[in-house]
């Protein structure tokens, strides 16, 4: 239950930053956000879900800093998994595996960085003049039949009159 319940809350963060920002994020920001968040929550640990983020990371993110950076971390990390794997299953020696300390702290550093791009990507959506689409002026190149159209539903807690809101709309038409 903890695993759901920090995914559901994590869920319920994505949906408060989408709905307060000030232009509605792009499709591919908020799917990364959702499967980062499934992947640093999730009770099954699977190295290979990084696989799930690749695309997304490319469409949400595309700077190759971040993403070089972001895939040196995942490589040490495959490597630290396959190690300590190694050495647990087949009581190898250290010497060509490695130990449980440096075991968690290659998943703390893979956590980490995910975390970062997620960071990251969510900074670009509060502030689009960082957000590599964005800051072109465009809308969402792969919102499909989305691309263009007025926001439907924001909320905008510190000036209430720069909310959208559908109820609104229907008074107004």
């Amino acid at each position: 239950w903890l695993a759901v319940t920090v995914f559901l809350l994590a869920c319920a963060m994505i949906a408060a930053v989408a709905l307060t920002a000030a232009r509605r994020p792009r499709l591919a920001q908020l799917a990364f956000l959702i499967v980062g968040a499934f992947v640093l929550t999730s009770k099954v640990y699977s190295p290979q879900y990084v696989l799930w983020l690749i695309p997304l990371v490319a469409l949400a993110r595309p700077r190759w800093r971040d993403f070089l950076i972001w895939q040196g971390v995942e490589g040490l990390h495959w490597a630290a998994v396959w190690m300590y794997l190694g050495q647990v299953t087949s009581n190898g020696a250290t010497q060509h595996n490695i130990d449980m300390p440096y075991y968690v702290l290659a998943v703390a550093a893979h956590m980490l960085a995910t975390a970062y791009l997620m960071f990251r990507v969510v900074w670009d959506i509060h502030d689009p003049n960082y957000d590599p689409i964005r800051r072109h002026h465009l809308d969402d190149p792969h919102g499909g039949p989305f691309d263009g159209l007025p926001d439907w539903l924001r909320f905008s807690p510190r000036h209430p009159s720069l909310a959208v809101l559908p109820w609104r709309a229907m008074h107004h038409a």
